[in-house]
């Protein structure tokens, strides 16, 4: 079983200002982007296997 290592956070506001708010896994700071950059960041993650964002710091 693989691990998520992101927490998202989709509320009124977000969905209203078309942002996202997301934490990586161990981390306690909040990050609020764009939907479609996140979208990419997600993408990329993907397409470059990334399995943890964290350790990329």
């Amino acid at each position: 079983m693989e691990k998520v290592p992101y927490l998202l956070v989709l509320g009124k506001n977000e969905v209203a200002d078309r942002t996202v708010s997301y934490r990586l896994h161990g981390e306690q700071q909040s990050t609020t982007v764009s939907m479609e950059d996140f979208l990419a960041m997600l993408q990329e993650d993907i397409r470059t296997k990334k399995l943890n964002p964290a350790a990329a710091k």
